[in-house]
């Protein structure tokens, strides 16, 4: 029984997110939980961690890195940890 009370809340806290992102025009995340603000994007990192860029219709690299539309995420160097340059498409 206490399955479906935490299912059901977190369907209300769903519900709830979805309608006060559309109402401040704010985007929502494919996970359908996690939103950014309006004039962003929304981009994965996985399959269930998400995270805003700046600009609309960008990509997030990594947790530090958003390239904008046309441009993908690139290292230098190639042996970087982490993506940190944004490269032309």
């Amino acid at each position: 029984e206490s399955k479906d009370v935490e299912v059901e809340a977190k369907a209300a806290v769903s519900r709830r997110h979805r309608s006060l992102e559309s109402a401040n025009g704010g985007v929502l995340c494919p996970d359908k939980v996690s939103s950014c603000p309006a004039g962003t994007s929304c981009s994965g990192l996985s399959s269930n961690i998400f995270g805003c860029c700046p600009t609309p219709n960008a990509t997030l690299c990594d947790a530090a890195v958003c390239c904008p539309s046309g441009y993908l995420c690139g290292k230098v160097p190639l042996t970087a940890p982490h993506y940190n340059v944004c490269v032309k498409a």
